[in-house]
């Protein structure tokens, strides 16, 4: 039976095969990405919120919940929706690589 290398070994290993920059490869396209996605997640949030400022349906509070209104529920699922269809080609394409 193969012994179990344990998490600090592995680290240990990489720094001295592969050095510390090895740790952040790629971290400069993940932020960039990272950046877009949650840019365009609070503007899709915010264009939803404030179209609805003055509805009277959507400023109704949701009950049970404390007073959150109906258009923050609504435009945070918006913006979560629309993030996942931006998000969803480019996660699917790192899993598959």
């Amino acid at each position: 039976m193969a012994k179990k290398v344990t998490y600090v070994e592995t680290i240990r290993n990489v720094l001295k095969n592969e050095g510390p920059l090895t740790f952040y490869r790629g971290a400069l396209a993940a932020g960039t990405g990272s950046i877009v996605y949650r840019a365009t997640g609070f503007s899709v949030f915010e264009i939803f919120f404030t179209k609805w400022a003055n509805n009277e349906k959507m400023t109704k509070k949701i009950p049970c919940t404390g007073g959150i209104e109906w258009r923050t529920f609504v435009a945070g699922w918006m913006s979560g929706s629309f993030r996942a269809v931006l998000e969803c080609p480019f996660e699917y394409a790192k899993v598959k690589r």
